[in-house]
């Protein structure tokens, strides 16, 4: 009787068995790497629109803490929320003089450039004429509502003589080059304390 000799090695359908496993397990690697990414890239881009609603915040703040009686600068605040009109306010503040101090008179004007989704503000100094600076690309919606001092309810209006009590910004802010996929919504409430 002869021995039967196994020689070492694979046969060719062990062979196949092998690289088609590797081959799902690629592509099932492949597919969850690709969906990783594309998560990661939402995420980051949440987080640059959240970064950005969040500077627009942080320098209508630095406006409204500037907020001077409007018998000081001579104008009252003036607040315009509403479908057929454009979105703006104007706040009455303190500017920096030349010489260091602040004088009453100025205003700061924030609205929306339509044509390019832009927040738009004008620093108008006293007596004069401002030139727009762009605050932010992306802004697609600004609403405001102002609220009377003491008691009463949210107004999407305000032009009387007196400041409100308090002002509320809602900003939607959204890709500069894709604004229909990714969009944040943000709202800030501004107490104005002067009398």
């Amino acid at each position: 009787m002869i021995p039967h000799r196994r020689t070492s090695g694979f046969t060719l359908l062990e062979l196949l068995v092998v690289i088609g496993i590797m081959g799902v397990v690629t592509a099932v690697g492949g597919t969850t790497f690709v969906r990783m990414m594309g998560a990661w890239s939402d995420v980051r881009s949440q987080m640059e629109l959240n970064r950005a609603a969040e500077q627009i915040l942080e320098t209508m703040r630095q406006d409204f803490a500037a907020v001077v009686s409007p018998s000081l600068a001579g104008m009252p605040l003036i607040a315009t929320d509403q479908e057929e009109a454009s979105n703006q306010i104007i706040l009455p503040v303190a500017a920096p003089t030349t010489q260091g101090g602040r004088t009453a008179g100025a205003t700061v004007q924030y609205h929306i450039n339509e044509d390019h989704n832009e927040l738009m503000r004008t620093a108008h100094p006293r007596f004069g004429i401002g030139t727009p600076a762009r605050v932010a690309q992306g802004v697609l919606e600004m609403r405001i509502e102002c609220l009377p001092k003491g008691s009463g309810s949210w107004q999407q209006s305000w032009e009387r003589p007196e400041l409100p009590g308090a002002v509320r910004v809602s900003l939607t802010v959204a890709d500069a080059d894709n604004p229909l996929r990714d969009k944040v919504s943000r709202k800030a409430v501004f107490p104005i304390y002067v009398e």
